[in-house]
């Protein structure tokens, strides 16, 4: 629930952002990423990166590789990788609305993998010069499907460099990453 409150206050501020700094669509991000599936928790390490293609348009790429305990089997090594194309247009001053389509696929050692998508909508917002906050509404179908909220927020040090945190929280999934962005 409190993810909830905390995305409607960070998507009701967005419009109220006055930052003299445009948003960021090239980066290569490098975090920590702790995942729960069901009652597994898998953590390991993360990296993702997005690239402008036009003024509007962008490519994006994930990979995280984490393992976990799983009841019955042992330890399983998980690889998550995600290929996508985004779309995002100004609503307000410093203010983007994005939406993006992902093909997902999830490796689970010796226990197979799956293919699915993601979608997500929502909005990026330069509330301040050195803060940048997010939320986005995301669907993801692979095994199963899962409807949650994605929450972010950066602070940059100086022009290339940030630090971030994102929370995900859905019925069947939720998790977090921590991690360096470096924009280029």
């Amino acid at each position: 629930m409190r993810y909830i409150i905390c995305g409607t206050l960070a998507l009701v501020a967005a419009p109220l952002a006055f930052a003299q700094d445009e948003i960021d669509y090239q980066y290569v991000d490098l975090a920590y990423v702790d995942n729960e599936l069901g009652n597994i928790d898998y953590d390991g390490i993360g990296l993702r990166g997005s690239m402008p293609l036009n003024q509007d348009i962008y490519v994006a790429a994930e990979l995280a590789v984490t393992s976990g305990d799983v009841p019955l089997v042992g330890d399983i090594d998980r690889s998550d990788l995600a290929l996508g194309i985004g779309y995002h247009f100004p609503i307000y001053r410093n203010t983007d609305f994005v939406a993006q389509v992902d093909y997902l696929n999830i490796d689970l050692d010796e226990l197979g993998d799956d293919d699915g998508v993601r979608l997500q909508a929502g909005v990026r917002s330069k509330v301040a010069p050195e803060l940048e906050l997010r939320g986005a509404l995301q669907y993801v179908d692979v095994t199963d499907s899962d409807v949650g909220i994605n929450l972010g927020a950066q602070y940059h040090f100086g022009s290339q460099w940030a630090a971030f945190v994102e929370l995900n929280e859905g019925d069947e999934m939720s998790g977090y990453m921590i991690g360096a962005r470096y924009g280029f």
